[in-house]
């Protein structure tokens, strides 16, 4: 949690009192830092440490756009884990360093309807700016954003808190195909229409996971998780899985939330398909094939696939899973 709060202290488009400038609104979290320490090198004043590489024939250095950049789904992940780490040990700069993040959303990244847009790739900090912003929005970072702004509105009192958490809900409820039963992926770059091109796991587990009682509407929407199923009983991506496999931090998210509601047996499938990937230093590859469909393009049009390197998220998730930890429960 201390390197969130020092992330956010010491972005590098802080001005040198720490405060927040009227041109650029710094109080945010990339959506990567460089791996190990990522406090500053002595004496520069380059701010936390972020991925990027030198080009030793041009002695340029160079980052990734989406690396450097701020989405609302990773942006509300770390402040719902600062939420938790507040909530089970307290200290003020958690609390205060999750209302800096979410303070981010409500003022970069509302439009004036419900619900949130996704954020932004590239260089805002830059002189010139060179962003990439993201007009749609996505259910899955609107889950995101209704359960910290909750959680935030059960701590603090303060009103926006609350509205931000109806505007998330409201979004997450339009997304909610009655014909189909199930939740859409958001919505195409205007931020109205709903996208139809894919149905994804998150969308219809993490809702659960995070509205609890509210879900009873929409419960058919687990019928679809269930057509996912593969006969080890674990899940892919997307329903259409065009490339086989199943993923394994959607396997393990999916059965943190069967756990959560008494089906047992689902949960007991997905914990053993899991087990049996499971590699000799603890940790899970992403997924069980090298080109794992999302049914998504990425932003220079190639395919959004996950691939079997090992991977931190379906690790971090079937630790949940076994201990029965919701994080969306505040």
């Amino acid at each position: 949690m201390d390197a969130f709060v020092y992330a956010v202290q010491n972005d590098r488009a802080l001005p040198a009192t720490g405060e927040r400038s009227e041109e650029v609104n710094p109080m945010r979290v990339r959506n990567a830092y460089a791996s190990g320490d990522i406090s500053a090198f002595p004496g520069w004043e380059s701010g936390a440490k972020l991925p990027g590489w030198y080009d030793n024939e041009t002695g340029e250095w160079y980052e990734d756009r989406y690396q450097v950049g701020s989405n609302v789904g990773n942006t509300s992940y770390a402040a719902m884990a600062l939420m938790q780490y507040y909530k089970a040990y307290g200290g003020d700069q958690y609390l205060e360093t999750a209302r800096a993040l979410m303070d981010w959303v409500i003022t970069e990244c509302s439009d004036g309807g419900d619900g949130f847009v996704g954020g932004f790739d590239g260089w805002q900090e830059g002189d010139p700016p060179v962003v990439y912003p993201f007009t749609y929005k996505s259910i899955e970072h609107n889950i995101d954003t209704y359960a910290v702004f909750s959680a935030l509105y059960q701590v603090t009192g303060e009103p926006k808190y609350r509205e931000a958490a109806d505007s998330a809900l409201r979004f997450i409820e339009s997304m909610y195909d009655k014909e189909q039963g199930l939740f859409m992926t958001g919505t195409l770059d205007d931020g109205v229409t709903p996208n139809e091109s894919v149905v994804v796991l998150d969308a219809q587990v993490w809702c659960q996971m995070a509205l609890g009682d509210a879900f009873e509407p929409y419960k058919s929407a687990l019928d679809v998780v269930d057509k996912m199923r593969s006969p080890e009983g674990a899940y892919p991506f997307c329903l259409e899985n065009k490339n086989g496999g199943w993923w394994a931090e959607g396997t393990a998210y999916t059965a943190l939330m069967y756990r959560g509601i008494g089906r047992s047996e689902e949960y007991g499938q997905a914990m053993d398909a899991l087990a049996s990937i499971q590699l000799e230093n603890g940790l899970f590859p992403a997924a069980t094939v090298d080109n794992l469909s999302t049914g998504m393009d990425l932003f220079d049009g190639s395919p959004w696939e996950y691939s079997t390197d090992a991977h931190i998220a379906p690790t971090a998730w079937f630790i949940m899973a076994a201990n029965g930890f919701n994080p969306y429960v505040y």
